[in-house]
C-alpha cells in the first residue's frame, strides 16, 4: 500500500506542476486551450469560461471567477470529488479505475450541465 501511496503522490505531483505551468502560461501569454464545442457551434458549453475562472480564483477574485462561469465551483468540486476518490481506490485497493460520484448526483450534475448549457446561450451569460 505504500508504494500505491508513494506513485499516487507522484502521479499527483506530475499533475500538479503540469497545472502550474498551464496557469503560468495561460496568465502570462493569455493563450488557453480553445473549446472545441465553441468552435465548432458558436455556442458556449457549460465549461467555457473555467480556464479564466480558475485564473481569477489563484488570484483570490471569486466574484469575477463566478462571472465567467457560474457553474464553475460545482464542476471544480466534481472534479476533485472524482480524482480524490479515484486515487484513493487506488491506494486502498490498487485498481485503476474511475470512481465517480453515486448515479443520481451524476444525472443530477448532467441535467444542471444541459440546462446552463441553454440558458447561458439564450441569455448570452
Amino acid at each position: 500500500m505504500l508504494k500505491r501511496f508513494q506513485k499516487a503522490a507522484l502521479w499527483g505531483g506530475f499533475v500538479f506542476i503540469l497545472i502550474i505551468i498551464f496557469t503560468i502560461w495561460t496568465d502570462r501569454t493569455g493563450i488557453g486551450i480553445p473549446c472545441p464545442f465553441r468552435t465548432l457551434t458558436h455556442l458556449n458549453c457549460p465549461g467555457c469560461g473555467n480556464t479564466r475562472a480558475a485564473l481569477a480564483c489563484l488570484h483570490l477574485e471569486f466574484r469575477k471567477a463566478l462571472q465567467y462561469n457560474y457553474l464553475f465551483p460545482a464542476e471544480f468540486l466534481y472534479l476533485i470529488w472524482t480524482a480524490l476518490k479515484t486515487c484513493i481506490n487506488y491506494i486502498r485497493t490498487g485498481t485503476q479505475t474511475l470512481v465517480t460520484p453515486p448515479k443520481r448526483i451524476n444525472i443530477l450534475f448532467l441535467i444542471c450541465l444541459i440546462i446552463w448549457l441553454i440558458v447561458r446561450n439564450i441569455l448570452h451569460i
